[in-house]
């Protein structure tokens, strides 16, 4: 049932945008419109359940992709526009959804969030970022269109591909692999999509969710924890804070604003939903604007799915610092974390002093996982193992400096 007569949009550009696209629409049902768009006639017939299919680019591209040309799949969204600003004209909050690095995602999203600019509504842009093994040009390229689409998009959404994969085995078919991390996508931003329409226990209307996105040059994350059983709603926080794409407290520490959505099943009491959101608003800061939802779902019994669209804005369409990763408690290998500036005063020093008495202190190393790479067959040689750094091997032990 809907609040509102008016819908969500949801677009979804090149083959792994409309994927998740196409995921979102079995969540959403009639609580949202939902189009796909694509330069490859084999994978839009392919999905289904959307409402909208978009074929770009016959005259050049004769519906067989862009081959990674962001020219060219820039030019096929543009002479698509008139269809592409006709959906967009139907939906209150725009969720629009590509993977950077290929020629129809990457161009297909900088016309597209240009035709949401001009129009003056709010958007969500989720982008994926290639994976590592995918090469430096591929990187490059979806940086290149990232630059450009932070200074168009109200608040956009960055997930490292290779992120998604951090908690998998090494062993997961590929398949099954790439399935799991659009489902995961399409979780994570259902919980968005319902909350200005779904008729729940706790409500918010489409103002709450524009004000905290619009026209604030936010850059976002997106979580998804769950729980069953008597602690459901404690372990619901605490696996949406260890998710990879979150990387933990400090992130909600640090966080402007948040979209949260809680969702039970017909047995979920209301102590569990008092206490599930106020233990976790706690994790922000007084000042930051939380808008949320709560609402029970009866294919959920037994279970509580906490979700979440954290925000940090920036001013001026400045980029957030660079992330890198970082070790993390439990199955997780790797988390983004923001890499910090070195302070004035210790880029001016000059050159260290030795400690007068004589002492090395140990630095303290954190110990890293394999991660994805859990259960492959270690590097050996005159029985060493030399995926362990030779330092640590040889029992060095490295000076901390002052």
């Amino acid at each position: 049932m809907t609040k509102t007569a008016e819908k969500v949009a949801v677009l979804g550009l090149g083959g792994g945008g409309s994927r998740v696209a196409a995921l979102l629409a079995s969540h959403l049902g009639a609580l949202a419109d939902v189009a796909i768009a694509d330069t490859d006639s084999h994978g839009i017939e392919e999905l289904t359940g959307v409402s909208t299919r978009i074929l770009m680019g016959g005259d050049w591209t004769r519906h067989d992709g862009c081959g990674g040309d962001v020219s060219l799949g820039e030019r096929a969204a543009s002479a698509a526009v008139p269809e592409l600003r006709e959906f967009l004209a139907g939906g209150r909050l725009l969720i629009v959804i590509a993977g950077l690095g290929g020629g129809t995602g990457s161009g297909a999203a900088k016309v597209v969030a240009q035709l949401v600019r001009d129009a003056k509504l709010t958007a969500v842009l989720l982008v994926t970022m290639p994976f590592a093994f995918e090469g430096s040009w591929r990187r490059t390229e979806a940086e290149k269109s990232l630059t450009v689409l932070r200074g168009l998009a109200d608040a956009i959404v960055v997930v490292p591909n290779d992120l998604l994969f951090t908690t998998l085995k090494a062993d997961t078919p590929a398949q099954d692999a790439f399935r799991i991390a659009d489902a995961v996508l399409a979780e994570g931003i259902a919980g968005l999509a319902r909350l200005p329409v779904a008729e729940g226990l706790v409500t918010a209307d489409f103002a709450s969710v524009r004000a905290l996105l619009r026209h604030r040059q936010a850059t976002c994350t997106i979580g998804v924890g769950q729980g069953t059983g008597e602690n459901r709603w404690q372990d619901a926080i605490r696996t949406f804070l260890e998710f990879p794409l979150i990387g933990g407290k400090d992130t909600l520490a640090q966080a402007d604003g948040a979209v949260v959505t809680l969702v039970g099943g017909t047995d979920l009491r209301i102590g569990e939903m008092q206490m599930c959101l106020a233990a976790f608003e706690q994790y922000f800061r007084k000042n930051a604007r939380l808008v949320v939802g709560a609402y029970t779902d009866r294919n959920m019994k037994g279970e509580v799915r906490l979700t979440g669209l954290v925000c940090r804005y920036h001013e001026d369409g400045a980029p957030p610092p660079p992330t890198t990763f970082a070790a993390h408690p439990g199955n997780l290998s790797a988390l983004p974390v923001t890499q910090p500036a070195e302070p004035e005063a210790k880029r001016n020093a000059g050159p260290r002093k030795r400690r007068k008495d004589g002492q090395q202190p140990e630095l303290p190393f954190v110990t890293q996982t394999a991660g994805v790479f859990a259960g492959a067959q270690q590097t050996s040689i005159g029985g060493q193992n030399l995926d362990i750094p030779t330092f640590q091997r040889r029992g060095v032990i490295l000076d901390v400096g002052d």
